[in-house]
C-alpha cells in the first residue's frame, strides 16, 4: 500500500513539474505603433524575463534571448515556430532561429528596453530617426493642441532633474548595471554640481521607487522650473539628446514670428556638450520629440547616457559627463 502511494505521489509530482516547466516556456508578443516609435511587448513568467537579454546588433537587427522559451505566440497572428518568420505589422518582422528571436524593421537606429514586473513584461521601444512619421494629420494636430502656452525664460535658475525608471521598472539591464540605479546616482551627482554653481534643483525621485508615467508627468507639469533634464541610458555607446519641446509661441501657435525655436536650443546644447566631451564619447542630437512628457511648458531635454557595456564609467569619465552637462546648461542661457 505504501509503495502504491509513493508511486502515485511521484506521478503527481512529475505531472505537476512537467506542467510547470511547460508553462514557463510560454511567451506572448504584441506590437503597436506610436508617433515616434514602435513598441514591442513580450509577456512571460518573471523568472524568464529576468534572465532574458536584448541586443541591437550592428546589422540593425534586434536579438532577443528568452532562455527557455522556444515557441512564441505572436498575437493576433499565431504561433512562431523554430526557423520561421512572422510579420507582426507592416515592415516589422520577428523570426526564430537556434532558440533565439530576431526583430527586423526598416532603419532601426536605437532601442529602449524595460523590464516590468507587474505584470511581467519585456518592453522594447524601437526608434527610427531617419524614417518619416506616417501619423495621420488629425492625430498630430491633437498632440500639438496639448502643447499650449509654453513659458520660456532666458535665465535658468531652477532645474527639474528626472532619473528614468525606478522600483520594479528596472529599465535597461546589463552585465554589471541597471538603468534605474545608474540614472539615479548620476542625477544626484549632477544635482550636487549644479547646486555648487548656484542653481536650484528639483528631483522627480530621490530613492529607488517606481513613478508611474502619470505621477512623473504630474511632477513635470506642476513644479516650477526653467529647464527639465530627463536622464536615461542608451543601448549604444553614444550619448543621445532629444528635445522635449516643439516650436511654439506663447499662444501655442507655431507660425508666429515670435515663436521660440526649441530646435535651436537643442542645437546649442548638443554642440556645447559635444565640445566638452570631444575624445570621450560621441554626442548626437535627435530630431524627434518623445511623447513621454506631452504638454511640457518649459524647455526640456532627454539625455540617453552611453551604455556601460560600451563606455567606461570610471570616476574620471563620469565626472567629465556631469561637468559637461553643467557647462552645456550654462551655454543656453
Amino acid at each position: 500500500m505504501f509503495i502504491h502511494i509513493q508511486i502515485i505521489f511521484y506521478l503527481l509530482f512529475f505531472s505537476l513539474s512537467t506542467s510547470f516547466a511547460q508553462s514557463e516556456s510560454k511567451a506572448i508578443v504584441r506590437a503597436g505603433k506610436h508617433p515616434d516609435y514602435i513598441r514591442v511587448v513580450f509577456t512571460a513568467p518573471i523568472d524568464i524575463l529576468n534572465k532574458s537579454s536584448v541586443v541591437l546588433q550592428s546589422s540593425g537587427v534586434i536579438k532577443i534571448d528568452l532562455k527557455s522559451v522556444k515557441n512564441l505566440d505572436v498575437q493576433p497572428i499565431g504561433l512562431l515556430t523554430e526557423n520561421s518568420t512572422i510579420e507582426i505589422m507592416k515592415g516589422l518582422k520577428i523570426s526564430s532561429k537556434d532558440n533565439l528571436f530576431f526583430i527586423s524593421y526598416e532603419n532601426i537606429d536605437d532601442i529602449s528596453v524595460s523590464k516590468l514586473s507587474n505584470p511581467p513584461r519585456l518592453v522594447i521601444d524601437i526608434y527610427s530617426f531617419t524614417k518619416k512619421s506616417t501619423e495621420e494629420p488629425g492625430k498630430i494636430a491633437e498632440i500639438d493642441k496639448e502643447l499650449k502656452e509654453p513659458i520660456v525664460t532666458q535665465k535658468i535658475d531652477t532645474l527639474l532633474l528626472d532619473a528614468g525608471h525606478g522600483g520594479d521598472d528596472k529599465g535597461l539591464l546589463g552585465s554589471s548595471f541597471s538603468e534605474k540605479d545608474l540614472t539615479l546616482s548620476f542625477v544626484k551627482e549632477l544635482s550636487t554640481l549644479l547646486n555648487k554653481g548656484g542653481k536650484k534643483v528639483i528631483l522627480t525621485r530621490r530613492q529607488d521607487h517606481l513613478l508611474t508615467l502619470k505621477e512623473r508627468n504630474g511632477v513635470v507639469k506642476t513644479k516650477k522650473y526653467d529647464l527639465l533634464i530627463s536622464i536615461h541610458v542608451s543601448s549604444r555607446g553614444d550619448l543621445l539628446i532629444y528635445s522635449l519641446n516643439k516650436k511654439l509661441s506663447h499662444t501655442g501657435q507655431s507660425h508666429e514670428e515670435n515663436a521660440i525655436d526649441y530646435k535651436d536650443k537643442l542645437l546649442v546644447f548638443s554642440e556645447a556638450l559635444g565640445k566638452e566631451l570631444e575624445n570621450v564619447v560621441t554626442v548626437k542630437s535627435v530630431d524627434i520629440v518623445p511623447t513621454m512628457f506631452l504638454g511640457i511648458k518649459r524647455l526640456g531635454f532627454l539625455i540617453e547616457l552611453p551604455n556601460p557595456n560600451k563606455f567606461n564609467y570610471d570616476r574620471k569619465n563620469k565626472e567629465r559627463l556631469i561637468s559637461a552637462i553643467v557647462k552645456a546648461v550654462n551655454s543656453i542661457e
